[in-house]
């Protein structure tokens, strides 16, 4: 009976050691799983641009934790129910916001992204747009921030490719995942 208790008392001992680390990498999880999802929704969303020879648009609704992605058939950069179609969404988890490190949230955190002019055309901002050649209007970054601190951005640039990268803010600059033969690093 006491070897019982002691081995129950070590393994107390141990979950409340690990305790920290397990949330700490379910967290993580959850913020690469989702800057992973937003990737392959610009990618689909260039994909249907080019396919369907209209604008690929990803947008994020803060109202609804969303980020969405859909063919803008009629080419105003606004969803239209009735005729433009739904690629996919993407629901932040309860732990995420959109947010960047100067505390900005929503739309405020989006970077660049704010000048969609296509010939005379002046669309909505904050909005990747791709054009069916693949392109995008104009460059910038969908910011995701944890409850710990740890953000994301998921980066589109340059502009003629519309080249996808998710980068980690590092405390001074926004780094690809072993940019300086370093891996990324959560609080």
């Amino acid at each position: 009976m006491i070897e019982l208790l002691v081995t129950l008392a070590v393994l107390s001992l141990i979950m409340a050691f690990s305790y920290p680390h397990i949330i700490g990498m379910l967290t993580r999880i959850k913020i690469e799983g989702t800057a992973r999802e937003t990737v392959s929704l610009l990618r689909a969303a260039r994909l249907q641009a080019v396919r369907r020879s209209c604008y690929g648009v990803v947008t994020i609704d803060p109202a609804t934790k969303e980020i969405m992605a859909f063919a803008d058939l009629d080419r105003d950069g606004v969803f239209d129910d009735g005729s433009d179609i739904t690629i996919s969404r993407v629901r932040l988890p309860k732990q995420l916001s959109f947010k960047d490190e100067n505390g900005d949230i929503d739309f405020d955190s989006i970077e660049g992204l704010d000048a969609n002019v296509d010939g005379a055309l002046t669309l909505p901002s904050q909005e990747v747009i791709y054009r069916s050649d693949g392109s995008v209007l104009d460059t910038g970054a969908i910011r995701l921030a944890d409850h710990r601190g740890n953000i994301l951005e998921v980066n589109v640039d340059p502009a003629a490719t519309g080249k996808v990268q998710i980068r980690k803010y590092n405390g001074t600059a926004y780094v690809t995942k072993g940019e300086g033969a370093r891996e990324w690093i959560y609080q």
